[in-house]
């Protein structure tokens, strides 16, 4: 590759900004993150390339290491916090995303790391008062009022704030019932449906007065009620009923522990499962109609598996069943210890359709998802009817593929390619900073300077998607994303071009991310390669157009006889 020389050697201004930003970095500087380091490289990398990659390599790189560190031991911290507590509790970021749980929130709200406080009912002033209070308090602690979604029943949330960790321990002190407690209490004591009722808002600390209004009922009828509740759980005052209902409620909640399933978190037709080969666990995602067609989809480092309802109900409209494997460091699959990664990943997928019976299919690649699919069809190409890959991500020939990209994505190929540490520290700043500003900031450090792509993300109907796709990231810190940001500069010609499958390479006109003159050349060098430019399109094709990319593996699959 040509690149610009600097034959005088760093100058010493460029040396001070370095170090100066090395020092933020070291002593953990709130206002030193992934846009900073960015603009800081930004101004230098295209004239003093050869020493920046230098003094990068010596003074930046190295402070990964601590950063790396650091961040474990806030997590540790956070941890450590929310498994301290007897109730539901979450750890959230000034922002409002849930860094942890402990089992109670997960089972009683459906929480897991990447939600949001909407599960709590809390609209997003309301908790941000909360932590203005928390930060002005002695103490630091503070209450907030919210109401749990699936019954809308009151809560009373209690929280502080985790200074070492800026972020904020919330805990609910009020009454929630377990899940299967009422109906078994019921049953024990032969309380009426009527009986429940006022039990359930006895334990929520109400009085028969505010009961009788709340019911619609007279004051008189209410105190019968309570009276037959004391007699069939043979206690005589209300301080006793709750008081025996509450030590129930917590010998269940014990009992119920064991059951607590990752699984259950997920309200929507995308199924999860695990498949072990060998010694590691595959996580593998399913949805579409159960009796339809198969076919495999690779996932890429953006757009998640089967994030949006929208996607799931194309796939089923159209007959197909797709299955995904996630890749070795996203969500549940264990990192390989082969050498060579992408054939690892290859191996997974095939693995996977052996698990479930899929002969041959139609691959369909999201962006750096294409350099795994066609590796496996370079292994196996008669397990491979076709390759559909959208967005196509082709290998990295030349350095002059990048020139139509924002500045921020040529310095995260500059950085793959020459300092990969550096890049390493960029996710690890990107991450971060999601975890201080939430996931809404998503869109800008994916799609930051690619404005159609960086809308569309942002539209409010993508929303479940984002968070399906951090959630799938950062399960393991990312590191199945770090790893796909070094292979979307790698140069696979050698076996890509060989693949003697049908392909379709689309690619949204509209797209900054990859060069449409870079996917084109690729397409004429395969033997049944085909371009597609898809218009008002861009990278996030997998987001806007998933009826495109599955009607065009459903004529695949067709042409082969598979359908």
């Amino acid at each position: 590759m040509t690149r610009a020389e600097y034959s005088d050697g760093p100058s010493a201004d460029l040396v001070a900004e370095i170090l100066d930003l090395r020092e933020q970095i070291r002593e953990g500087d709130p206002g030193t993150g992934f846009h900073e380091l960015v603009g800081s490289l930004a101004e230098r990398f295209e004239h003093q390339d050869d020493a920046l990659a230098t003094l990068a390599a010596r003074y930046l790189a190295p402070t990964r290491h601590a950063l790396n560190h650091s961040l474990m031991v806030r997590r540790l911290a956070i941890e450590a916090a929310v498994d301290a507590s007897a109730t539901a509790a979450v750890v959230l970021s000034p922002s409002g995303l849930v860094l942890a749980t402990n089992p109670a929130a997960a089972r009683d709200f459906s929480l897991g790391p990447g939600d949001t406080i909407s599960a709590f009912g809390l609209a997003r002033a309301d908790y941000a008062g909360f932590v203005d209070r928390c930060r002005n308090a002695n103490g630091g602690a503070s209450m907030l009022l919210g109401e749990q979604a699936s019954n809308h029943r009151r809560l009373v949330l209690a929280g502080r704030r985790l200074v070492e960790c800026d972020a904020y321990l919330l805990m609910v002190v009020s009454w929630a019932w377990p899940d299967g407690l009422m109906g078994n209490l019921r049953q024990a004591f032969g309380l009426t449906a009527r009986e429940s009722i006022v039990l359930d808002a006895m334990m929520s600390g109400h009085g028969a007065e505010d009961i009788a209004v709340r019911e619609g009922r007279s004051l008189g009828t209410i105190r019968q009620q309570i009276k037959a509740i004391l007699a069939k759980l043979g206690v005589g005052t209300q301080s006793q009923a709750v008081a025996l209902v509450a030590a129930a409620s917590s010998a269940w909640s014990r009992l119920q522990q064991s059951l607590l399933s990752s699984s259950s978190r997920l309200d929507s037709p995308l199924e999860l499962s695990t498949i072990s080969h060998g010694d590691r666990t595959i996580g593998v995602r399913t949805f579409g109609r159960h009796d339809g067609l198969p076919l495999v989809l690779i996932h890429g480092a953006l757009f998640g598996i089967g994030e949006t309802a929208a996607e799931r109900s194309i796939a089923s409209a159209a007959g197909l069943r797709i299955l995904a494997a996630e890749k070795p460091g996203y969500g549940r699959t264990d990192i390989s210890p082969a050498r060579d990664q992408i054939e690892a990943m290859a191996r997974d997928v095939l693995f996977m359709m052996d698990r479930n019976g899929v002969e041959r299919t139609v691959l369909i690649a999201h962006d750096i998802g294409t350099i795994v699919a066609f590796r496996l069809a370079s292994l196996a190409p008669e397990r491979v009817a076709a390759i559909v890959a959208a967005p196509a991500t082709p290998p990295m020939l030349s350095w002059s593929q990048t020139a139509d990209m924002p500045k921020a994505h040529r310095i995260h190929a500059w950085a793959a390619q020459r300092v990969p540490k550096l890049m390493d520290m960029l996710v690890t700043l990107g991450l971060a900073q999601v975890h201080r500003q939430g996931v809404s900031i998503l869109p800008d450090l994916f799609f930051g300077g690619c404005d159609f792509d960086r809308e569309i993300w942002a539209q409010p109907h993508y929303a479940t998607a984002l968070d399906g796709t951090y959630r799938l990231i950062a399960a393991q810190d990312a590191r199945g994303f770090r790893q796909d940001m070094l292979l979307t500069n790698l140069d696979w010609t050698d076996w890509g071009s060989g693949v003697p499958v049908p392909v379709d390479l689309l690619h949204g006109a509209r797209s900054r991310t990859v060069s449409r003159q870079a996917v084109e050349h690729f397409a004429d060098s395969l033997p049944a390669g085909r371009f597609s430019l898809v218009a008002d399109a861009g990278h996030t094709l997998p987001l806007t157009h998933a009826g495109l990319i599955y009607e065009r593996a459903a004529e695949h699959a067709a042409k082969a006889g598979l359908a």
